[in-house]
């Protein structure tokens, strides 16, 4: 029956996310228990429900374009320089498992196991300016149960493009042998992307 302003939601997320609280009955915890907590101006304590509940209503698109609208800026301020021993503005596109669960809890996880070992895992593609010293998540992608990592590959890059393709940030993206087709490198050799990749093994395409 407890009513919180937005920012003050959003604003408890973040102090989870900053002193690094692994489930949201945590950053409740973290949060009630922190001595900081009047200075950083919220009002109450959410509870963790509370805070599932905001998450779950935030809309995607305008809350994917804030986070690419302050990467932005972080770039022009140049607050995201490459360390000089890279060289150049490195991005490293991985794929993360976000949920591994006995049930199918999102239309994209897919199945893996037989019986009771069963578990369904929902993945996303993932991109890091990793040659910074704030190293920033630009963005990340829901791997459809029915595309693979390697096919979303392109489309998530193209997506990327859209945001940071003038700025200089997708100067060369790093990938693990798993995106490392001929397709895929020959897409971003025709963006003017450059790539830095490696098989294990050789592999027919």
């Amino acid at each position: 029956g407890r009513r919180y302003a937005l920012g003050d939601l959003l604003q408890a997320l973040v102090f989870g996310m900053v002193v690094r609280s692994p489930t949201l009955r945590d950053v409740e915890r973290d949060l009630a228990m922190s001595p900081v907590r009047r200075e950083l101006g919220g009002r109450g304590t959410p509870s963790d429900t509370t805070l599932d509940s905001i998450i779950r209503k935030l809309p995607i698109a305008p809350t994917r374009a804030a986070l690419r609208g302050f990467i932005a800026e972080l770039w022009r301020s140049k607050s995201l320089e490459s360390d000089p021993a890279i060289g150049l503005s490195l991005v490293a596109i991985d794929g993360k498992v976000l949920g591994s669960d006995a049930v199918q809890n999102h239309p994209d996880a897919y199945g893996q196991g037989e019986g009771t070992q069963r578990r369904f895992i929902l993945k996303a593609l993932r991109a890091v300016q990793v040659s910074s010293r704030v190293k920033p998540a630009l963005d990340q992608r829901i791997i459809a149960a029915d595309e693979g990592e390697a096919n979303t590959f392109l489309p998530f890059v193209d997506d990327l493009r859209a945001d940071f393709g003038g700025t200089g940030l997708l100067e060369c993206i790093t990938v693990d042998a798993g995106f490392t087709s001929r397709e895929n490198m020959h897409g971003l050799h025709e963006w003017g992307i450059g790539f830095i990749a490696a098989l294990k093994g050789s592999q027919p395409t």
